[in-house]
């Protein structure tokens, strides 16, 4: 789509703003009614949210709005999470607080019993197991 320059710069950002709010704190509450405030049409409203980073724009906008958020977000967990005690709350709690997260474990050497097995206690080892399982045949 080829990039035009915007004729109503302030209320392009102030679009931004609005649409980056969660749709019960906008004010005004529609497209619409915002495009009669700013005397535009909603097709410029549309066109807007089509200009190259826009969204990008709304994305910054919305992560400034959060942060001052987040400490009530992580306290409501935390509550939550003590009321209730719900798996799915302690997971997040663990995840956000301390670092956790689900992930294979993988073996390395060190950690492997048969790493320091020499071939001929590996091949010991190999007959044993398969006298074991052809005696119970």
């Amino acid at each position: 789509m080829k990039q035009t320059k915007i004729r109503h710069n302030f209320e392009y950002h102030q679009f931004i703003l609005w649409i980056s709010l969660p749709k019960e704190l906008r004010e005004p509450k529609t497209q619409a009614e915002l495009s009669k405030h700013f005397r535009v049409g909603q097709d410029t409203l549309s066109e807007w949210k089509k200009k190259t980073g826009f969204w990008e724009e709304v994305a910054s906008q919305r992560k400034n709005w959060s942060k001052e958020k987040t400490s009530e977000v992580v306290y409501a967990l935390y509550k939550k999470a003590v009321d209730i005690g719900g798996a799915p709350e302690v997971k997040l709690w663990f995840q956000i607080m301390e670092g956790w997260s689900e992930r294979l474990i993988s073996f390395t050497e060190k950690e492997n019993p048969l790493a320091n097995l020499t071939d001929q206690e590996l091949d010991d080892l190999i007959k044993k197991q398969k006298a074991r399982f052809s005696k119970t045949d």
